[in-house]
């Protein structure tokens, strides 16, 4: 009996692992198969992630906004090889670019997330753009040093497909110091930026953050709220 019972176990154990391993490249294998049986739940923990900043200092010393995020939200952790996997294989899917320390990002997330829930949205796909020190992950980042732009991170091979590709949804990437604006001559994925793909193309991009909002630290009024919400309800609405 008891035997019976361990190998009960092991098979369990051993179908768990196979829809929830997460490889080098933070790929999942219910990412591209459909063999899986059951909707995939990401291994990583979005609400932990966020939440684990409220109360904190970012390094300007600017108070992280607060944020709750719910426990069944539909976040999936990707990867921009993940992604473009998805787009070559004609998908169609929602996509939300950005990071916990963005103060933007905090501006929106729970209004993303109320909204998408009540049109049933069941899986957003999410990049992280920077790593726990602040740096990019994903994308090109240059900076002004003595008058000329200097490459300091360049952004994975797959961002650079993406940016090709949507760039006609996307804003350029431009730096700027008391001289001037200095234009990189690409475009850019800022954070947040939510992205719906159908079958493979591009056909809704959003940041997401209400005009009414003038800074990322703003108190969140009803109107800049209800803005957020009207943004949202068009986006998710396919």
């Amino acid at each position: 009996m008891k035997k019976s019972l361990l190998i009960i176990l092991v098979l369990a154990l051993s179908l768990l692992t196979s829809c929830t391993t997460i490889d080098s490249d933070d790929q999942t294998a219910c990412d591209f198969f459909e063999d899986c049986g059951e909707e995939f739940v990401s291994v990583s923990d979005f609400k932990t992630d966020y939440e684990a900043l409220n109360g904190l200092k970012n390094k300007k010393d600017k108070d992280y906004r607060v944020i709750t995020i719910p426990e069944d939200n539909p976040i999936v952790y990707s990867s921009g090889e993940a992604i473009e996997s998805l787009v070559n294989s004609h998908a169609s899917f929602y996509l939300y670019v950005g990071d916990p320390m963005c103060p933007w990002c905090r501006s929106v997330i729970e209004m993303a997330l109320k909204v998408a829930k009540e049109k049933g949205i069941k899986k957003i796909y999410y990049i992280d753009i920077w790593d726990d020190e602040g740096n990019e992950t994903f994308r090109d980042k240059y900076q002004i040093t003595d008058g000329e732009l200097e490459l300091i991170y360049e952004g994975q091979e797959s961002y650079h497909k993406l940016i090709t590709d949507w760039a006609d949804f996307l804003k350029d990437y431009t730096l700027e110091d008391d001289e001037g604006v200095y234009d990189i001559g690409e475009k850019r994925i800022f954070a947040p930026s939510f992205f719906y793909v159908e079958k493979g193309e591009l056909k809704k991009f959003v940041e997401g953050t209400s005009d009414l909002q003038k800074g990322a630290y703003d108190y969140l009024s009803e109107e800049i709220l209800k803005d957020e919400e009207e943004i949202f309800n068009e986006f998710f609405s396919n």
